[in-house]
């Protein structure tokens, strides 16, 4: 199946035609490989996100697990015509690629590692691009174990070797991200609590991923089914900086939320909500 979409509007593109969309892709039972604009999500550390170019996927699944394996490569573009054009002030050329191995036990476990590459072309950039170009490789796994109805352990780490400033020759420096979340319900039809821990390095450089830098995060929510029409929620949450101590002072902020949810008789399809916040900050910037 190929689908692609393209136009000749003047006021989108000045030179005649151009390539907006393109995507194609072959499917049997256990390959599926797509041409054209393609994404994937992998670990969010290692890898999310789209190219122009190509992907694979091979799925071998047996009677209590199944094995996933999955690949993307191509050009880091937002539109076609920077890929066989060039544009005046144009971005350097990206080039990346990754790849995920999985395995799906009986669909309460589950294990991944990711690989992710990415390079930016810099002399395919205009002089007067402001994109100081970034290289680097990370690597990651990611898991899932359901113990039973009631408790749920997540779990995400990558590191990286990368940097962000090619233009000027910065070396790259290696970091690594965690993150890990517990889901629990301690009564199945009314109560659930989660916890989640976040923590990503000071020169942690996401290539193709997404990570807030220098954060140590700790979350709590809570959800309370009092009975069929009313609710209550309650989060909790604390973050600081300044993991290495370069910075000299470290930023602690606290939020604080309730909030209780009502549906009377006469309401149908919409809820009453009362919500109480607070946020604290402390140390640099206050």
């Amino acid at each position: 199946d190929i689908r692609a979409r393209g136009t000749n509007d003047s006021r989108i593109q000045k030179d005649g035609f151009e390539l907006l969309y393109l995507h194609s892709y072959f499917i049997t039972k256990i390959w599926r490989l797509e041409v054209g604009d393609v994404a994937a999500s992998y670990n969010p550390y290692v890898y999310g996100g789209s190219v122009k170019g190509i992907k694979a996927v091979y799925t071998s699944p047996k009677k209590d697990h199944t094995w996933n394996y999955s690949m993307i490569a191509g050009y880091q573009k937002n539109l076609w015509r920077e890929v066989y054009s060039k544009d005046q002030y144009e971005a350097p050329t990206g080039y990346s690629g990754a790849f995920e191995a999985k395995y799906i036990h009986e669909r309460s476990k589950e294990i991944a590692i990711s690989a992710a590459s990415y390079q930016d072309d810099l002399s395919t950039g205009d002089t007067n691009s402001t994109n100081l170009g970034k290289k680097g490789v990370s690597i990651g796994v990611d898991g899932r174990w359901r113990f039973n109805r009631y408790v749920t352990l997540k779990g995400q780490f990558a590191i990286v070797d990368a940097t962000d400033d090619l233009s000027n020759g910065k070396p790259t420096s290696s970091s690594n991200a965690l993150l890990l979340k517990v889901l629990t319900k301690p009564n199945l039809r009314s109560i659930r609590s989660n916890f989640t821990y976040t923590r990503v390095g000071t020169d942690f450089i996401s290539l193709s991923g997404s990570a807030p830098q220098d954060t140590e995060q700790f979350e709590n929510s809570n959800t309370w089914r009092i009975n069929q029409k009313l609710s209550a929620r309650l989060g909790l949450r604390a973050r600081r900086d300044n993991l290495d101590g370069s910075l000299g002072d470290t930023q602690r902020i606290y939020y604080e939320n309730l909030s209780f949810s009502y549906r009377p008789d006469f309401i149908k399809r919409s809820d009453i909500n009362v919500r109480f916040s607070n946020r604290d900050t402390k140390g640099r910037g206050t």
